[in-house]
């Protein structure tokens, strides 16, 4: 899995290649964005079918939180901003 935060518009293609070099045949990849995907990044990510990655856009986050909000912890709650304290503390 790889993290990326980029505020200069879609994920670029090099973040796609980036985690494809650094993964073995047959592993699976997962990049989690803070923004949206861009076309090339998509069409990177399909070119190798024995390293297959995927996406978690903003949006895909946002909603895996919220479906599974009652899974998390307190202080999970606290760091997403979704609680003002941390209970017990």
């Amino acid at each position: 899995v790889k993290c990326f935060q980029d505020k200069d518009g879609p994920l670029k293609p090099w973040v796609v290649t980036q985690l494809r070099d650094s993964m073995e045949p047959g592993e699976n990849g997962i990049i989690v964005t803070t923004n949206r995907i861009g076309q090339e990044a998509r069409e990177v990510a399909d070119r190798d079918s024995e390293k297959p990655i995927n996406f978690i856009d903003v949006t895909d986050f946002v909603q895996l939180v919220f479906e599974n909000q009652e899974n998390l912890t307190d202080q999970e709650l606290w760091a997403l901003g979704l609680k003002r304290s941390i209970t017990g503390r």
